[in-house]
């Protein structure tokens, strides 16, 4: 598992775990997701996206 560590200002650190998904029959395409590692994380995302919502 990979994480990837984000700080803003608004909320402070982000954790995400990665994951990386390989697209079928596509030349080297692939999707990445990224997940709150952490309830902290969490609800930081959630508070970034209310801010960006208002």
């Amino acid at each position: 598992m990979r994480y990837r560590r984000l700080v803003r200002p608004e909320v402070g650190e982000l954790v995400f775990e990665t994951s990386v998904l390989s697209v079928d029959d596509s030349d080297g395409l692939s999707l990445f997701v990224l997940s709150p590692a952490d309830d902290a994380s969490a609800r930081g995302v959630e508070q970034l996206l209310r801010d960006f919502t208002r």
